[in-house]
C-alpha cells in the first residue's frame, strides 16, 4: 500500500510540476555568516497550512526568488519569514493572521524548551484515506518522524511469535479469529481489534513520548490508536478520526485491491465480508472518538479533508500560545 501511495503522491506532484506556476526554484539563506541551502518545501508547508492554495502559495514563492532572492542573496531566516509576512499581508488579512501565529509558535519554540512539538495522529479502520492525507500533513508540517502502526505491528512480528500472539500476524478485521479481548458486550470484531490494541499500544505511546521529548514535529497514522488515547500525553498532539460516509469506505475499501496491494483479497465476495469487519472497527472508533472528545472529519474530498486537518492544527498552535501567555 505504502508503495502505491507513494507512486500516487509523485505523479500528483510530477503533474503539479507541469503547471505554469511551478518553476524550478532554489534558495538559500545565510546562517552564522554561512550560505545553506533553504527548503522551499517548509516554505510551502506553512503557507498551505494557514489556507492559501497552490496556486496562491506558488505566486508569493515566484515573487520572493525573482524580486528579493536575485537582489539580495542575503536572506536569513527571519528576514525571509518578515519579507512573507509583508506579502501575505497585502493578500489577505486572514493569511497575515495565521502565518503570525505560526511565527510566534516558532519563537516560542525556540525560547522555551518545554514547549512540545506538533504531533498529528490520524485515525481511523482500513480504507478510510488517513494514509494519503498523512502525506500530504508531512509537508504541511515539515514532520520529521512518521510513525506507521502497521510498521509498529510488522517490527513486533519480528519479536513476538505466531503462537503465542495469532492476533498480531493479521489483518486488523481478522483479529477477531484469532484471539479477542475487552467487555464481552462488544461486538466480537471489536474485541479483536483491541487484542491487537493490547500489544501495539504501549509501543506507539512510548515512541509519541519520545518525539515530543525530542522535539520533532511528527505525523502518526493508522487503525491501532484507541481515540483519546495519545492526547492525554500532551496539548500539542493532535488526534483526529478520518470518516468517509459508509459508501464511499466501501468504495475506498474495495479499491484497494486494484493498487497491487498483496495482501489484499482479490475474491469479491470475501472483500465484501472485510469491509463489513473493518465498517464495525470505524464505528466502535467514531463512538470512541465522539466519547473523549477527538476531533472526527468527513472524507468527502482529498482537498476538504486537508484543509478540516490544517484548521484544526492551526486552532491548536493557537490555544497552545494562549495558554503560556
Amino acid at each position: 500500500m505504502l508503495v502505491y501511495l507513494l507512486r500516487e503522491f509523485h505523479a500528483e506532484k510530477q503533474k503539479s510540476l507541469r503547471g505554469p506556476l511551478r518553476r524550478h526554484f532554489t534558495m538559500k539563506i545565510r546562517r552564522n555568516g554561512d550560505s545553506i541551502p533553504y527548503p522551499l518545501t517548509l516554505l510551502r508547508g506553512r503557507l498551505k497550512l494557514i489556507g492559501m492554495p497552490s496556486d496562491e502559495i506558488e505566486r508569493v514563492i515566484s515573487d520572493i526568488i525573482s524580486k528579493d532572492v536575485k537582489v539580495s542573496g542575503q536572506f536569513t531566516e527571519d528576514t525571509l519569514m518578515a519579507r512573507v509576512s509583508e506579502i501575505l499581508r497585502s493578500l489577505k488579512e486572514e493569511y497575515s493572521k495565521k502565518f503570525e501565529t505560526l511565527l510566534e509558535y516558532d519563537y516560542v519554540r525556540r525560547i522555551d524548551s518545554s514547549m512540545e512539538p506538533i504531533v498529528i495522529v490520524l485515525e481511523g479502520a482500513s480504507g478510510t484515506g488517513k494514509s494519503m492525507l498523512a502525506l500530504d500533513m508531512i509537508r504541511n508540517i515539515s514532520a520529521t518522524r512518521i510513525i506507521s502502526t502497521d510498521t509498529v505491528r510488522q517490527v513486533l512480528r519480528s519479536t513476538l511469535s505466531s503462537e503465542d500472539h495469532p492476533e498480531l500476524f493479521c489483518h486488523t478485521y481478522q483479529a477477531h479469529e484469532k484471539r479477542q479481548s475487552g467487555s464481552k458486550d462488544l461486538d466480537p470484531v471489536v474485541r479483536g481489534y483491541l487484542a491487537q490494541i493490547e500489544l501495539l499500544s504501549p509501543v506507539i505511546e512510548e515512541m509519541t513520548k519520545r518525539v515530543l521529548t525530542e522535539g520533532a514535529e511528527t505525523i502518526i497514522e493508522g487503525v491501532h490508536v484507541l481515540p483519546g488515547s495519545l492526547s492525554r500525553l500532551s496539548k500539542s498532539v493532535v488526534e483526529i478520526l478520518i470518516n468517509p460516509n459508509p459508501d464511499t469506505h466501501e468504495r475506498m475499501f474495495a479499491s484497494k485491491h486494484g493498487t497491487g496491494l498483496k495482501s489484499v483479497s482479490s475474491d469479491l465476495k470475501k472483500r465484501k465480508e472485510e469491509y463489513k469487519a473493518t465498517r464495525i472497527i470505524q464505528e466502535y472508533m467514531l463512538s470512541q472518538s465522539l466519547q473523549n472528545g477527538v476531533r472526527v472529519i468527513p472524507l468527502g474530498s482529498y482537498e476538504e479533508a486537508e484543509k478540516a486537518i490544517c484548521d484544526t492544527v492551526m486552532e491548536t498552535v493557537r490555544r497552545i500560545l494562549d495558554s503560556t501567555a
